[in-house]
């Protein structure tokens, strides 16, 4: 009886592993805002560093666990539109998430550029769950950290 109780409760782990990590699961983001739509990509100035420049863009991902463990993901979108040299205008967007309360949503925000272990970072606080998101760039990715959750998202514009 243990063993078929423990195959089980396997074959449904990596059942739920599988759905969320590839992403396929989780529900599309919601159309834009009307208020949001006039809001244009403004290229960087010259004098702008690349490392701060480079964040201008779209930018798409999927939340997932940092520590492995198979997690209900939503889907996320960033549009960095514009860059100076100490901060960032973006559009945050979070997709619906069938297993949270928290509904998928649409907001404008502004954060400074700081240093933090050798790299260049953004932060944003979500008031609903009252963490912070920390972005910075790697290997032409932008990684997004909050607490255990973690977001890999990849220009698309």
């Amino acid at each position: 009886m243990r063993t078929i109780i423990a195959t089980l409760v396997i074959a449904a782990a990596l059942g739920l592993g599988v759905g969320w990590a590839s992403g396929d699961a989780s529900p599309e983001l919601s159309p834009m805002p009307e208020k949001f739509k006039h809001i244009q990509i403004v290229s960087p100035s010259p004098t702008i560093p690349k490392e701060i420049a480079d964040f201008a863009g779209v930018w798409e991902g999927v939340w997932k666990n940092r520590f492995g463990v198979p997690h209900p993901s939503r889907r996320g979108k960033l549009i960095v539109y514009e860059v100076y040299d100490n901060k960032v205008k973006f559009l945050w967007a979070i997709g619906d998430n069938p297993n949270s309360p928290i509904p998928g949503s649409w907001t404008k925000k502004e954060a400074e550029i700081e240093d933090f272990d050798g790299k260049k970072t953004f932060s944003h606080f979500f008031l609903k769950t009252g963490r912070s998101t920390y972005y910075y760039l790697e290997n032409g990715k932008l990684i997004g950290k909050m607490r255990d959750l973690e977001i890999e998202m990849n220009r698309v514009k």
